[in-house]
């Protein structure tokens, strides 16, 4: 596997390669540096960039913009932490909640809206108060995440062209760059996306307890079973015979529902389970879940992308779109981490809704 692994880094382009490293690198301390990598490939698929002497130039405004949207949506319906709870907000963060505040009064609503309706309001009523704030995170992101984004281990990789002491409001790439990161999209999103899911492992530590929901296959739990001690459930018998061949210590056949332990679990895993209960049975689970859960436990679920129901293969799904799930979900015990919408990986149609949420109690 490691091998195989080789190889296929090998073959990648060497520019992809320095945008892999940079992600692998990059420290979890807040998601800036995140949004800033995901904002630039977005620009580039989205062509909001300017063909200038062969070069293309993405203006700062169009990095704030996304970033903008990024921030408003993931803070406005879900609260999202974007660093340390100890700390203070970043500064970015601090002016999109400034910009929420707007909304709210001219709006005269309370009710969250996602980005493009809250703009649209903002553009008639306060455009100026709009503008100064996009440039503000213009000028915020050239003091540290525009040049800091490319170094790791004290070394800058020439991702990007900035003029970092002019402190330009913009980044330049070559055409054959652009071309390289349109090609590769896919897999630097994924890995941007990968390392939101590490926050997972910042709030574990060796020996907590992890429930994981509907385990299958027991890849998961395999994984978790090295650093902590994992209860493996799931509702089909060969699953849990296939969960012990395999040498997971402790599976069970249970539902999430009938589930015993009270205050225990540092973790609870639900990928791609928990989309099999229909919203009565899912409101229930979520009653056990956080019944059974420590304060600070981080919980994982995943959803195929959507807001309805079907039935595939005499298999229930209850599909979950942002919506869906804010009404769902919107208990006083959560406290929202990350709402990301992925590619299927195995290359199928559908998208998938990911929810890292801290269970506060």
């Amino acid at each position: 596997m490691k091998l195989l692994g080789t190889i296929i880094f090998m073959i990648i382009p060497e520019y992809i390669k320095k945008w892999l490293n940079i992600i692998e690198q990059m420290a979890n301390t807040n998601t800036y540096k995140l949004a800033w990598g995901r904002a630039i490939i977005e620009c580039i698929m989205d062509k909001s960039y300017t063909v200038i002497l062969n070069k293309a130039v993405i203006k700062f405004k169009s990095i704030a913009y996304k970033i903008i949207k990024y921030y408003w949506n993931q803070t406005f319906f879900f609260n999202l932490r974007q660093s340390n709870p100890l700390d203070p907000d970043p500064v970015i963060l601090q002016r999109i909640q400034k910009l929420i505040h707007f909304y709210i009064v001219r709006a005269e609503t309370v009710l969250p809206a996602w980005f493009d309706v809250g703009i649209e309001l903002l553009q008639s009523t306060e455009p100026q108060i709009l503008e100064e704030t996009i440039n503000k995170i213009c000028v915020d992101l050239t003091k540290d995440v525009s040049y800091r984004f490319k170094y790791i281990q004290g070394q800058s990789l020439d991702i990007y062209e900035y003029d970092r002491f002019q402190k330009a409001l913009e980044v330049k790439f070559s055409l054959d760059d652009i071309s390289v990161i349109t090609e590769y999209s896919s897999v630097l999103t994924d890995l941007l996306n990968y390392k939101w899911a590490q926050l997972l492992e910042k709030y574990l530590h060796k020996n907590d307890n992890i429930l994981d929901i509907g385990f299958g296959s027991g890849r998961d739990s395999l994984y978790f079973s090295s650093k902590y001690n994992v209860i493996s459930i799931d509702v089909i018998p060969d699953f849990i015979q296939h969960g012990k061949e395999i040498g997971l210590k402790n599976v069970q056949l249970q539902r999430i529902e009938n589930i015993g332990y009270e205050n225990y679990f540092n973790g609870i895993w639900a990928c791609a389970s928990l989309l099999h209960l229909c919203n009565e049975y899912l409101s229930k689970a979520i009653d056990k879940i956080i019944f059974s859960s420590r304060q600070n436990c981080i919980f994982y679920a995943s959803f195929k992308y959507g807001d309805s129901e079907e039935i595939i293969d005499g298999r229930f799904f209850n599909n979950m779109n942002e919506n869906k799930f804010y009404k769902l979900f919107n208990r006083n015990e959560f406290e929202i981490l990350k709402i990301d919408i992925t590619e299927d990986k195995l290359q199928r149609k559908n998208k998938w809704l990911n929810a890292y949420i801290l269970i506060t109690k």
